[in-house]
């Protein structure tokens, strides 16, 4: 039977004010996720804002490629605005050989590298990330990024940096917003998007 007048299998607001966000975290929990909550032109938008902290998690994906004059320079992130040195964790790339990053007590995290201006034409780098119980659910406990990101660095064959990434986010509090930042603070190119999704809970 349907759960509303309109057939739709779940619950609809009858005061979207008052019950929007438990509509929201219905629709996820139907759909197990993910569900759309924004989508970013980087090129002139840096943050997803007011971020509902209904989801029990997030998914954040990334296709960006930074203006500054490099080959290759670098992403970061941080949560909630918070830039104290309170980030913690490690990105492994492999590019030929393996390096390990390990970085503590940093003002954000990073989330590897991404192709600057001179880097190979056309190209983007690509970014997949996850913030487990970054919600209300997750209560006092810290919240982290973890994912992969890959990039073709110069355009020759073989010339790939791929990465796995681990990050303690420095907020022990839902997180409300993210903010994407190349290194230098440079613009990032046109072209450059990131999507935001959340899942419901378990």
């Amino acid at each position: 039977m349907p759960a509303n007048a309109y057939g739709y299998p779940y619950p609809l607001p009858t005061d979207p004010v008052a019950q929007g966000a438990a509509a929201i975290k219905a629709l996820a929990d139907f759909h197990r996720g993910p569900v759309s909550i924004g989508e970013i032109d980087l090129a002139s938008v840096t943050s997803f804002t007011a971020i509902p902290t209904v989801f029990d998690h997030l998914r954040l994906v990334i296709v960006a490629r930074s203006s500054m004059s490099a080959t290759v320079t670098e992403l970061y992130i941080r949560a909630n605005d918070v830039s104290s040195a309170s980030y913690f964790g490690t990105t492994v790339q492999w590019s030929n050989v393996e390096t390990i990053l390990s970085k503590s007590a940093q003002t954000q995290a990073h989330l590897g590298p991404i192709p600057g201006a001179t880097g190979a034409g056309g190209h983007y780098a690509s970014v997949v990330c996850d913030l487990p119980n970054s919600g209300d659910q997750g209560g006092g406990a810290a919240r982290y990024i973890v994912g992969t990101s890959f990039m073709l660095s110069v355009g020759n064959v073989g010339d790939i940096t791929t990465s796995t990434i681990g990050y303690s986010m420095g907020v022990a509090v839902p997180i409300t917003k993210l903010t994407l930042l190349p290194a230098g603070v440079v613009p990032f190119v046109a072209g450059s998007r990131a999507w935001l999704y959340g899942y419901g809970g378990a």
